[in-house]
């Protein structure tokens, strides 16, 4: 084995690019530093050398061979070869080369996934929503770490598990840029196509307003009715099929304009177009409850919207009925619902 792998680290080395004298050099002063520590006495049994001693050296030599061999590329990792096996000469023992070897397998495994990952951010989907408005899929961990870091979110911390998540498909993320800025960053359930989370810049609302965040999820073909960002701004599923829908109900109450929109046993309540509820009849409990729960409309406030307002009540009833005459189904486990990244 070891015969086998200085042969083929001298292969490399002949189409390394570097110029001849240190080459001879490197091939000369290699098998005397590799003779000096396996005939260290510590690391000998009797006549034999050790194993762990022996897989060292020829760890060092595939290390060697991949350095010969990019040594012949152009770049930083060319450069960074050319110095290892220049300096093989000048070494004063085996110990000082096998560091060094791997310091430079550690720098080119970085650069190398540095590359991969540039390659791969220009080849990840990108839906653009308007002129300065695009959504970018995030498909490795490191560009993951990096939208993060950018925009302060715990995301970029490995111990959340978000990293563990992207890598097993489990959550597909997408960050939502401006003029190429990153200035949100959304996580989304593969199996059920439910948004998880969406944060801005320190978990700061985005600042899109309600036919934006409606167009990203048409776009993407996902719901969002539990997640703040998109709650709070009334981007609903119940207005995600068809065109923009005229109210159902409308009613001046204290002082302010509240519409209603009913669709499939769900009622979706604004106060003023600044305040956004949606709210779900429970046939099993026999109760509403706030899907979005974001305490924009409470249901305190949606009974008293209910008693003094006939429309609404009505709505409430017609969305009731039909809630009861095709009860929703729930499938698997319930996950816990996470508050932002």
């Amino acid at each position: 084995m070891l015969k086998q792998l200085m042969a083929q680290f001298q292969t490399a080395l002949q189409g390394s690019g570097l110029h001849p004298l240190p080459r001879e050099q490197a091939v000369e002063c290699l098998p005397a530093l590799i003779a000096q520590f396996e005939n260290k006495p510590e690391n000998r049994a009797g006549r034999r050398v050790r194993r762990l001693p022996r897989q060292r050296v020829c760890r060092t030599l595939r290390h060697l061979k991949r350095a010969a061999a990019a040594g012949a590329q152009a770049g930083a990792t060319g450069r960074e070869a050319h110095k290892l096996l220049r300096a093989i000469r000048t070494f004063p023992d085996f110990e000082t080369l096998e560091k060094r070897t791997k310091t430079f397998i550690g720098f080119q495994n970085r650069t190398s996934r540095r590359r991969n990952e540039r390659e791969m951010r220009k080849r990840a989907p990108v839906i653009q929503l308007d002129k300065a408005l695009a959504l970018h899929r995030v498909d490795t961990a490191g560009h993951l770490t990096t939208i993060g870091r950018m925009l302060k979110l715990c995301v970029a911390q490995r111990d959340h598990g978000y990293q563990r998540s992207l890598r097993d498909g489990s959550l597909v993320f997408w960050s939502i840029q401006r003029n190429g800025e990153a200035i949100g960053l959304l996580s989304i359930d593969a199996d059920t196509h439910k948004v998880e989370e969406c944060d801005g810049p320190d978990h700061e609302p985005l600042g899109l307003d309600r036919a934006v965040m409606l167009q990203i999820l048409r776009e993407l073909n996902v719901t969002a009715d539990h997640c703040a960002a998109f709650a709070s701004v009334g981007a609903f599923s119940i207005f995600l099929e068809g065109t923009a829908q005229r109210p159902h109900a409308v009613a001046h109450f204290q002082d302010n304009l509240y519409q209603a929109w009913g669709r499939k046993g769900r009622v979706a309540i604004s106060q003023d177009q600044r305040h956004w509820s949606l709210f779900r009849w429970r046939s099993k409990s026999g109760e509403w409850v706030d899907v979005a729960d974001n305490e924009n409309i409470t249901l305190g406030r949606m009974v008293d919207l209910a008693a003094h307002c006939p429309e609404i009540a009505e709505l409430l009833r017609k969305q009731r009925a039909l809630a009861e005459l095709r009860p929703e189904k729930t499938t698997g486990r319930r996950r816990h619902r996470r508050r932002g990244f």
